[in-house]
């Protein structure tokens, strides 16, 4: 069977009103539903899955993924913004110390930064502090790299 291009851009938009009304429908309205922590991260080869939206345990933004939990904490100061992030296995919640962090910040001007992430062994997470006094909001993708996995997360902030 062929699907012809205008049946399927039509099948497309259809899609996008029902997910658009799914979440008018839960009393959320679009800048929360966008406001939400989102992320597709790659499973362990080929494709995407969609990340779960979970409760945080360090008062963050927090995403499941397979075995995986993430939770981005942005700590607003005078002139910088401290990121946090933390990576842990899903069922027992231990750290991931051993994993390549870095952060990719879109600042509300539309400059870009690219920081890498250290681990804090004391504090169990990784971080990184952003030069920025621009209010507005931020947009992040926290790209890791565990023994050849590629873990992403996308989240959002407000300065």
């Amino acid at each position: 069977m062929t699907v012809k291009p205008s049946t399927a851009i039509l099948l497309a938009c259809a899609g996008i009103a029902m997910s658009a009304f799914g979440a008018f429908a839960r009393g959320m309205s679009f800048e929360q539903q966008a406001s939400r922590a989102e992320s597709y991260v790659p499973a362990t080869g080929s494709g995407s899955a969609l990340l779960a939206h979970v409760d945080a345990q360090y008062g963050g933004q927090a995403l499941e993924s397979g075995d995986y939990f993430l939770e981005f904490v942005p700590e607003i100061e005078a002139t910088t913004v401290h990121l946090d992030f933390f990576l842990e296995t899903r069922d027992t919640h231990e750290a991931i110390p051993d994993a390549a962090v870095k952060v990719q910040v879109q600042l509300p001007d539309g400059s870009q930064a690219v920081l890498d992430m250290t681990y804090d062994a004391e504090g169990q997470h990784y971080t990184t502090v952003l030069d920025s006094t621009v209010a507005g909001e931020y947009r992040v993708a926290v790209l890791s790299d565990i023994q050849g996995q590629k873990v992403n997360g996308r989240f959002r902030f407000t300065r």
